[in-house]
C-alpha cells in the first residue's frame, strides 16, 4: 500500500536515467539545490545548441535522454511505473511546455500561487516545470481530476496552457538548470472540493460538482452546462464512449458570491469532462448546494438553474483534446495524420463545427510551427471531419448504459496510463517471447542435410533462425529449380529478415551463410581461370595489331576477345544499383545471394546516390523484369527473370529505418522472424566437442555445392497435387480472413505473398527428396509431407510477420480522399429531364458536393452545351441527338 509523506523534510527518488530501474532517495530541497547549481550547466546549453540547428534533432535528445531524473511523487523502488511507487512526497507535478519568450514570465506567475512548492524552467528553457502541494486523501480519491483541476488553475493563473499528457502519476522530470529555480518548503495544500455524490437513477453514480471561483487558488470543479439538446460530458472508464443527448435542462456550475471570486462556468467543467457523467434528467434540476471551506466561512456557493450555454464549454473542449493526445502522443513524423485523426475523432463524437473550430484553436496553439502553420493545421482537421461526414450515417445503439459507475484512481494501477519506455520495451520483449515456433514435428521431418544443419542450435529460437537462414541459402544453390504459381514460373529464392534485440542471438546468422562458400570459391576460381584465358588473348590481339600494322592491312577482329564477366554467388549489400543490375545480369538463371548481418549495412547502400536499389529489391522477389539504360554503361543492362535470395538481421529500430512503412510492398515480400531478448546468462564454454559452426557449415556447404553442380545440368520443375494445391486454397483463405477481420490493408499483402513462400520452401525441401531418390529427374513432384512441413513453417512465420507489421505505419505520406470524378453525371443521374437551379444544388450537396462546386458545374455545364438552360428551368440533352 503506498503510504504518504506528512512530515518533515519532502523525499524523492533520483535515477540516472529515465531508463534506469535503479534510484536513491533525496530530498526536494537537495532537487533545488541541484537544479540551481551549475551541475547541468553545460549540457542544458549544449542541448539548446543543438536544437537551434536543423537537422541536429535526433543529438539534441540524445543530450536529454543522458540526463537524470527524479520522480516528484516521492519514493519508487524498482522503477518508476505507479505500480513502484511505495511512498508518496504530496506533489503533483504540472509541465507547460513551449513558454517560449514567456519563460521567465510564467515562472514568475507559480511564484504567487501559495500551493506550489517548487517552480524553474525546464531543461529545454522552453518551459515550465511547477510541482504542488496537494492533499493524500484527494489523491487516493481520483487523481486523474486532481491533476486535472490543479493543471487548469494553474493554467488560468499563467495564461498558457499545461501538458495533459504528464498526468501519469509517477511522471519522471528531468534534471534541469536555474540559477533562479522557487522553493517555497512553507507551501500551503491544495484545496480540492469535491462537490456531492449522488445516486444515478439508472443505478451508477454521477457527480454534481460545485463550480467554485475563477481564480487559481482553489480546487472547485463544476458541471459543464448544457441545455436542450446538448452533449453531455463523456464518460472515461477505460474505453471511448460518445457523448450523450439529452432533451432536458442541466444544472449549471454555481458562481462562487465570495470576495474577490471571479465565477466562470464555461471553464469549470475541465476537471470532471474525462471522469464523470452530468447527472442531467429530462425535466429542468434547480438544486443548492453549500460548501463550507475549512479556514474561510465567507466563501458560500449556491447551485441554481440558470439558462444554458448552447455551445459546449471551453474547459470541455480542452479536456476532449487532452484525452485524445494522450491516447495519440504528438510526433513530429506523424504530425499530419494526428491531425486528421483529431478531425475524425472530433466528428464522431458528435461535436459541431463551432466546437471543431474550439479545438482547432487549441490544437493549433499547442503545436503550430512555421514548417506547420495554423492553416496547415485547420484544413488536415476539417479533412479529416468532413470525412467522418461524407460516410453514411449509421443508425446509433442508444440502448447503451450511458451513466456508469465511476472509477476511481487508484494509485496503485493507473487507468489508460501510457506505456513508459522501459516498460513498452519489456512489453515488446514478452510478445516476441510469445510468438510461436516452428513445431518440432518439422523438425522431424526434415532431410538429414538440414537436421545436420540445426544441430548445434542452443535454444529453439535459434533453431529456427539456423533452419530459416539456411533454407534461404539452399534456395540460392539450387540453379534451375522452379514451379508454376499462378500460370507463371517461380524459383525457390527468397527474402528472409531477422530482427530482435542487440545480444539477442541473431548473429547466427554470421555462420550460416558459410554455406555459400565451398560454391563461391568455384565460380572465384573460374574467374580466375576466364581472367587468365582473357589477357592470353588480349597478348595475341596485341601482336595481330602490331603485325597488321607492319603489314599495311586490317588486323582479323576475330581474334579480339571480349572480356569476360564473372559470376558472383555471393552478392555483397555494399554495391551500387548499376553493379547490382550486372550481377544478376551475368548470372541469369544462377541468381545471386545477398546477406547482411546488420540491416544498417543495407541501409546505407540504399541511402548514397550510386545505391538506391529498393526497386529491384521488389521486382526481384518475383522475377519481373529490370532494365536499365545509362550512357556511362554503354548498351542497356536488361534482367528478364532476376533471381535474388536476400538475408538480413537487425534490431528493432533498424528493421523501422529500412521498411519505412508497407506502403512500397517490400515488407510483405519478405519472410519476417523475431526472436526476445534472453534474460538469462548462457554458458560460453565451447564444451567436449569444440565445434567450429564457422567450419560445420562450410563443410555442410561443400554438400550442397555438389547438389549445385548436378543440377546445373539437371533443370528440375517440381509440381504439387490437386488435393495440395486445395489445402493450400483454403488455408489461406482463413488467413485471409483473419487478417481482414483486423481492418487494416498491409496484413492482406503478407497473407498473399507468404502464399507464395509456402511453395517455394516446399520446392527446396522437395530437392533434398530428389537428391535421395533419383538425381536427374527433369520434373518431381513434392511430398505430402514435405508440403505439410512448408505450411506448418509459414503458420510460424505469418504471426511472426503480422506482429512485426503492427510496428510500421501503412503509409509513410498523408492519405488523400478520393472523390467521384464525373461529379456532374452523378448529379444529373438524381435529377429529372427538366430541373430548377435549386433542384441541382440540391442533388449536389445530397451527393456532398459544396455548393460553390455545385455552382461551377452547372455553369461549366451550360458552357459545353451539356445541358440547355430554357427560362428559368434546365433541360439535359438527348444523348442520341445531340440536342
Amino acid at each position: 500500500m503506498v503510504t504518504t509523506c506528512t512530515e518533515g523534510e519532502i523525499e524523492i527518488s533520483e535515477f540516472g536515467s529515465v531508463r534506469s530501474k535503479t534510484s536513491r532517495i533525496i530530498s526536494l530541497r537537495q532537487y533545488v539545490n541541484n537544479v540551481r547549481s551549475d551541475m547541468f550547466k553545460a549540457r542544458v546549453e549544449e542541448y539548446m545548441r543543438l536544437a537551434a540547428l536543423p537537422g541536429h534533432e535526433a543529438e539534441a535528445q540524445a543530450v536529454k535522454d543522458r540526463m537524470p531524473c527524479i520522480v516528484p511523487a516521492g519514493v519508487c523502488s524498482g522503477g518508476h511505473a505507479v505500480r513502484n511507487l511505495v511512498r508518496h512526497s504530496g506533489l503533483l507535478q504540472i509541465d507547460m511546455d513551449h513558454t517560449g519568450a514567456r519563460t521567465a514570465e510564467v515562472c514568475g506567475l507559480l511564484r504567487q500561487l501559495p500551493y506550489v512548492v517548487v517552480a524553474h524552467m525546464s531543461f529545454s528553457h522552453n518551459g515550465v516545470r511547477a510541482f504542488a502541494l496537494v492533499a493524500a486523501g484527494d489523491v487516493e480519491r481520483n487523481y486523474e481530476r486532481l491533476y486535472a483541476a490543479v493543471g487548469e488553475a494553474v493554467s488560468r493563473h499563467a495564461g498558457h496552457d499545461y501538458d495533459s499528457k504528464c498526468k501519469i502519476l509517477t511522471q519522471p522530470s528531468f534534471y534541469s538548470w536555474d540559477a533562479d529555480a522557487y522553493y517555497n518548503p512553507g507551501a500551503e495544500t491544495f484545496r480540492m472540493q469535491w462537490g456531492e455524490e449522488m445516486t444515478d437513477p439508472e443505478g451508477g453514480v454521477a457527480e454534481r460538482e460545485i463550480a467554485g471561483n475563477g481564480n487559481a487558488g482553489n480546487g472547485n470543479v463544476g458541471n459543464r452546462s448544457s441545455g436542450t439538446g446538448t452533449r453531455t460530458s463523456e464518460t472515461r472508464t477505460g474505453t471511448d464512449t460518445a457523448g450523450t443527448d439529452t432533451a432536458g435542462t442541466n444544472t449549471t456550475g454555481v458562481a462562487n458570491t465570495g470576495t474577490g471570486t471571479n465565477a466562470d462556468t464555461t471553464d469549470a467543467g475541465t476537471a470532471a469532462a474525462s471522469a464523470s457523467v452530468s447527472a442531467s434528467a429530462p425535466n429542468a434540476v434547480s438544486n443548492t448546494v453549500s460548501n463550507t471551506a475549512s479556514n474561510t466561512a465567507s466563501n458560500t456557493a449556491s447551485n441554481s438553474a440558470t439558462p444554458s450555454n448552447p455551445h459546449a464549454a471551453p474547459g470541455f473542449l480542452a479536456q476532449f483534446l487532452n484525452d485524445f493526445e494522450h491516447r495519440n502522443p504528438f510526433r513530429r513524423g506523424e504530425r499530419d495524420d494526428l491531425a486528421l485523426k483529431l478531425g475524425r475523432v472530433a466528428r464522431s463524437k458528435g461535436f459541431s463545427k463551432e466546437e471543431l473550430e474550439e479545438i482547432t484553436r487549441i490544437f493549433t496553439r499547442r503545436y503550430s510551427a512555421t514548417d506547420f502553420t495554423a492553416e496547415d493545421i485547420r484544413q488536415r482537421i476539417i479533412a479529416g471531419y468532413q470525412f467522418i461526414e461524407s460516410l453514411p450515417q449509421k443508425t446509433e445503439e442508444h440502448n447503451r448504459v450511458q451513466n456508469r459507475g465511476q472509477v476511481l484512481y487508484d494509485p496503485s494501477e493507473p487507468p489508460d496510463e501510457a506505456l513508459e519506455d522501459a516498460d513498452l520495451l519489456e512489453k515488446n520483449n514478452e510478445l516476441r517471447a510469445s510468438s510461436p515456433y516452428i513445431p518440432d514435428s518439422v523438425y522431424d521431418g526434415l532431410p538429414a542435410l538440414l537436421k545436420e544443419c540445426v544441430k548445434y542450435s542452443g535454444d529453439l529460437r535459434e533453431r529456427d533462425i539456423v533452419l530459416l537462414g539456411c533454407l534461404s541459402c539452399c534456395g540460392a544453390l539450387f540453379p534451375h529449380v522452379s514451379f508454376f504459381y499462378k500460370n507463371a514460373l517461380y524459383s525457390p529464392h527468397f527474402y528472409l529478415a531477422l530482427i530482435a534485440a542487440a545480444g539477442a542471438g541473431k548473429g547466427v546468422l554470421a555462420f550460416i551463410i558459410s554455406l555459400l562458400d565451398a560454391t563461391q570459391e568455384h565460380y572465384d576460381d573460374e574467374r580466375r581461370q576466364q581472367k587468365k584465358a582473357f589477357e592470353k588473348a588480349q597478348a595475341d590481339w596485341d601482336n595481330e595489331l602490331h603485325q597488321a600494322q607492319r603489314e599495311h592491312r586490317s588486323p582479323d577482329t576475330d581474334k579480339k576477345p571480349e572480356e569476360p564477366k564473372g559470376k558472383y554467388l555471393k552478392t555483397s549489400a555494399t554495391t551500387s544499383k548499376s553493379r547490382l543490375l550486372e550481377q544478376l545480369a551475368t548470372n541469369g538463371e544462377l541468381g545471386c545471394h545477398m546477406a547482411s548481418t546488420e540491416i544498417n549495412t543495407l541501409i546505407s547502400s540504399l541511402t548514397q546516390d550510386y545505391g538506391k536499389y529498393e526497386d529491384i529489391l521488389c521486382k526481384a522477389a518475383h522475377h519481373e523484369e529490370i532494365s536499365q539504360s545509362y550512357k556511362a554503361d554503354g548498351d542497356p543492362i536488361v534482367v528478364p527473370h532476376p533471381h535474388l535470395a536476400l538475408a538480413i538481421s537487425g534490431t528493432q529500430e533498424q528493421f523501422i529505418n529500412f521498411f519505412h512503412s508497407h506502403e512500397n510492398g517490400l515488407y510483405s515480400r519478405f519472410l519476417i522472424y523475431t526472436r526476445q531478448l534472453s534474460l538469462h546468462w548462457e554458458t560460453c564454454s565451447p564444451g567436449e566437442g569444440r565445434v567450429d559452426l564457422r567450419a560445420h557449415f562450410r563443410a555442410l556447404g561443400q554438400k550442397l555445392f555438389d547438389m549445385h553442380k548436378l543440377l546445373l545440368d539437371s533443370p528440375t520443375l517440381v509440381t504439387f497435387t490437386s488435393e495440395q494445391w486445395e489445402r493450400h486454397t483454403q488455408q489461406f483463405s482463413l488467413w485471409l480472413k483473419s487478417a481482414l477481420v483486423e481492418g487494416r490493408e498491409y496484413p492482406s499483402s503478407i497473407v498473399f505473398r507468404h502464399g507464395l513462400l509456402a511453395m517455394r520452401l516446399a520446392s527446396i525441401l522437395t530437392i533434398f527428396r530428389k537428391w535421395d531418390d533419383y538425381r536427374y529427374a527433369k520434373e518431381y513432384a513434392c511430398t505430402d509431407a514435405d508440403f505439410n512441413a512448408a505450411m506448418q513453417i509459414v503458420a510460424t512465420i505469418l504471426e511472426h510477420s503480422l506482429l512485426l507489421g503492427t510496428t510500421l505505419p501503412d503509409t509513410g505520406r498523408q492519405p488523400v480522399l478520393m472523390r467521384h470524378f464525373h461529379q456532374f453525371n452523378q448529379i444529373l443521374a438524381d435529377l429529372p429531364r427538366s430541373f430548377s437551379y435549386s433542384d441541382f444544388t440540391f442533388a449536389a450537396q445530397n451527393l456532398g458536393i459544396s455548393l460553390s462546386t455545385a455552382k461551377r458545374i452547372l455553369k461549366k455545364g451550360l458552357e459545353q452545351e451539356l445541358i440547355v438552360k430554357q427560362g428559368d428551368k434546365y433541360r439535359k440533352r438527348n444523348k442520341r441527338r445531340g440536342k
